[in-house]
């Protein structure tokens, strides 16, 4: 496949979906959503006009490395619309979300891979770590825009980017954890297995806050002494992810949780609201560009043969991870902080699959697996699943929202809810 068609379909895409993207909201279809199908047209089960396999590179390395930028980006970006605030508002609701959530997640998601698939339960656990993080790219199609404003309180929509934005990084020791028990992890004692972990995150925790506390001030201080060129100024953030990235790869780190890390230092130390916004739009349209590639290999290399013969199990499969997964999670880590019954529901039903378990999926090769072919397509298939029905739920799930708390605004105001999450 040459240079020349990606480019025309990554491109063409592109323009259409943003032309389009305000219209498709309206019929309750996400951009990227809309992103899967077009690569799955023009993908070789369908029209075979693009192939992304049929070069030198193979499905996995694409999808990793080309997954692990987007949620770079991705997490970055909601991380400098981070405020102090905001923590202070919704931290105890993410904690829990991040911690007990994360847990029910991976253990619901993982029972359902050893009862309906018959996977030995270290690959069940495997699949279920693959399957715990919420996406950040499908979240914050749900939760920003005018309509998501108008019907959704600013801290209940907060609470879901936060969260996404850091599970995706904390997902990673629950996978490396399960990649130990699997046989031929290439992890060979406990004290390794803890090394590794301890490694990664710690990594995260002292690269990404150093790097973006010292963007934003070297950024301040160079706009303050006219060293900087304005018109570079926004391309800071998307370059700060790329550097943390590329860094935390380099000393053995996937550099996600890093990379939230980043965006958070950039957002507290810069503070003109000029600079804040620019960046901000900055970051979001090279986050767009990414997310919206991956969006299209996954479509193009979606295992249609694969989905056909896991047969109902299959599906069954998904269903589980959609109607269990995240509601179970939801329930067991917001009730204890009080957070209003509507709320509650809503955050329980709202945690959509997408980048991170397509990384992941792809993270977990490295582990050779007996069963790779059969691991991707089960987890394919339920990402596949999620992203039709949290989509096409979105917009029926905000009027319900609002409709059962009063919390709706007249057009042109943003909602921002005071008082406990009703």
């Amino acid at each position: 496949m040459s240079f020349d068609v990606v480019l025309a379909i990554v491109a063409g895409t592109l323009v259409v979906l943003g032309l389009t993207a305000s219209l498709a909201k309206q019929y309750t279809l996400s951009p990227f959503l809309l992103a899967v199908v077009v690569g799955a047209v023009l993908g070789p089960q369908v029209l075979d006009v693009a192939d992304p396999t049929s070069g030198a590179v193979d499905r996995t390395t694409l999808l990793e490395q080309t997954s692990r930028v987007a949620l770079a980006l991705l997490v970055t970006s909601i991380g400098f619309r981070l405020q102090r605030p905001d923590v202070r508002a919704n931290g105890r609701r993410v904690l829990s979300l991040l911690s007990i959530g994360m847990l029910v997640m991976w253990l619901v998601s993982s029972a359902g891979a050893w009862l309906l698939l018959g996977l030995s339960w270290p690959l069940a656990l495997l699949m279920g770590a693959v399957l715990t993080p919420t996406d950040p790219a499908v979240a914050s199609t749900l939760v920003q825009g005018s309509f998501a404003e108008r019907m959704l309180p600013q801290r209940l929509r907060m609470t879901l980017e936060m969260e996404s934005g850091v599970n995706d990084g904390l997902a990673l020791p629950f996978v490396l954890l399960a990649g130990f028990l699997v046989a031929d992890s290439g992890i060979d004692s406990v004290g390794d297995l803890l090394l590794d972990m301890a490694r990664e995150v710690g990594i995260a925790l002292v690269l990404g806050p150093v790097v973006g506390v010292a963007v934003g001030l070297l950024t301040r201080l160079a706009r303050a002494r006219g060293a900087v060129e304005e018109t570079f100024v926004p391309v800071l953030a998307p370059a700060t992810s790329l550097l943390v990235l590329a860094l935390a790869g380099l000393l053995g780190s996937s550099g996600v949780l890093a990379a939230f890390l980043a965006g958070v230092g950039m957002s507290w130390t810069a503070r003109d609201p000029d600079v804040r916004r620019a960046v901000a739009v900055a970051q979001e349209n090279f986050t767009k560009v990414a997310t919206t590639v991956v969006f299209l290999l996954f479509g193009a290399v979606l295992p249609w043969s694969d989905w056909a013969t896991l047969g109902a199990s299959g599906l069954v499969f998904a269903a589980w991870v959609l109607l269990l997964r995240r509601p179970l999670a939801g329930l067991a880590a917001l009730t204890p902080t009080r957070t209003g019954r509507w709320s509650v529901g809503f955050l329980s039903w709202f945690g959509p699959l997408g980048v991170g378990s397509i990384y992941y999926a792809t993270y977990v090769d490295r582990f050779d697996l007996a069963e790779e072919g059969r691991f991707f397509a089960v987890v394919s298939l339920a990402v596949a699943v999620s992203m039709v029905v949290h989509t096409l739920t979105a917009t029926t799930g905000m009027r319900w929202y609002a409709r059962s708390t009063g919390s709706e605004v007249p057009e042109g105001q943003s909602s921002d809810l005071l008082g406990p999450l009703p």
